[in-house]
């Protein structure tokens, strides 16, 4: 079968190109591609390879291609102008990059139809640090090449595809839906940060940490008692009962349309089944009473609560930036929260799904169920705060 198809195929051979700036060899690339690949094969592969796409026409090292450009005709010696590096105001730069065919050989059935070979004597440049949602990618051979072969795939061989995940993220990670949102340039941007900030290691919890994350639950259960207090007209806690909860815990609202401090640990005290009602009454239940004395199993509870959404292309993506942004410690509060989700969410790109997130106006909505959560575990004196428990109580969720 694939013999037939190798001896009719004009792709059955495989050239080797390097494009250089002779003026500064770190920005030298190579890629292995078929012969009869279309231009856009090696501009986009350049592109991406200096962490940008190829719509991506405001970087300094855009490679632009003309039409008519091939690197698989000519004499393979050097190929016509490939454009100039937007933003800069320099002339007599068009003939900037220079296009070599190093040499051709055969295809072999399963591997990537665009490789990029990392050149030991030419370094391969980074970009600088900074916030993943506007720097450029830091390079990064293998993320590089793992988009790569996303986009073009493997000579033709049964059953051989690129995952979207990669080796170092898992198949149910809520980073999963992002990671498919986003467009490669952006991709390579996260994946490099996650790196980066050592998130794609499972978080441990100490007992400290767990006993953290439990202070406002042990003191709601220690103010309920054995016998509980009656409940309010709404079968719930009564204000008297929250209000005197939020000053013994000194908490104040963190930004004026937050819903009242003492309000939000009561409610998420009845959701995780900490307290029920019983003969119009709130009591604390046994499960309630075992977190307040050990705290052991109040991270997996809070874990299922905090899962994002599945009903929702957008509410996933929107609530894993918001879980990002705590746990890498871009947000110190849930003032700063809306504002890095909406960075993030602006760099979902062009994405033509008629489900895509609406960028900023689903945001607030999406931020609340997880405050919902996350702020009454701020501990005293800092209510909707991110402490350094509640950040790895978000880390553990993105797994």
């Amino acid at each position: 079968m694939f013999d037939d198809f190798w001896e009719d195929s004009p792709l059955d051979r495989m050239m080797r190109v390097h494009v250089t700036d002779p003026g500064d060899p770190t920005f030298s690339r190579t890629f292995d591609l078929p012969q009869d690949a279309p231009s856009s094969w090696l501009h986009s592969a350049f592109n991406l390879s200096m962490g940008c796409d190829s719509y991506d026409q405001d970087s300094p090292w855009h490679l632009a291609l003309d039409s008519d450009d091939d690197p698989g005709s000519g004499d393979g010696d050097r190929f016509s102008d490939y454009g100039t590096p937007r933003g800069e105001e320099t002339s007599g730069i068009s003939d900037r990059y220079v296009i070599r065919r190093l040499g051709s050989r055969r295809a072999v059935v399963g591997e990537p139809w665009v490789t990029m070979i990392n050149n030991p004597e030419s370094p391969l440049k980074s970009s600088t640090r900074g916030d993943w949602q506007s720097r450029l990618a830091p390079f990064r051979a293998d993320h590089v090449q793992h988009e790569l072969e996303l986009a073009y795939g493997y000579v033709p061989t049964p059953a051989k595809r690129a995952s979207m995940l990669g080796d170092d993220i898992r198949s149910g990670s809520p980073l999963v839906g992002l990671l498919e949102a986003l467009p490669a340039s952006s991709r390579l941007r996260l994946r490099a940060h996650l790196e980066d900030a050592a998130l794609l290691q499972q978080p441990r919890f100490d007992d400290a940490t767990m006993a953290s994350l439990a202070v406002g639950f042990r003191r709601l259960v220690e103010r309920l008692g054995s016998n509980g207090v009656e409940q309010a007209d709404d079968g719930w806690l009564d204000d008297a009962t929250l209000g005197d909860l939020e000053a013994e815990l000194e908490w104040q609202l963190v930004t004026p349309d937050m819903v009242s401090p003492g309000r939000r640990l009561g409610d998420l005290t009845r959701r995780l089944g900490y307290a029920r009602r019983f003969r119009g009454r709130v009591i604390a239940t046994a499960r309630g009473y075992s977190i307040a004395s050990r705290s052991r199993d109040v991270v997996a509870d809070l874990k299922r609560e905090l899962r994002p959404p599945s009903d929702g292309y957008s509410h996933s993506a929107s609530s894993t930036l918001a879980l990002l942004a705590i746990a890498d410690g871009s947000a110190s509060d849930v003032s700063r929260l809306e504002q890095v989700v909406v960075l993030g969410a602006e760099q979902l790109g062009p994405i033509e799904r008629p489900y895509a997130p609406d960028r900023t106006d689903m945001v607030s909505q999406t931020i609340d169920p997880i405050m919902s959560v996350l702020a009454p575990l701020g501990g005293v004196g800092a209510y909707g705060h991110f402490s350094p428990a509640v950040r790895r109580l978000a880390h553990a969720s993105l797994f």
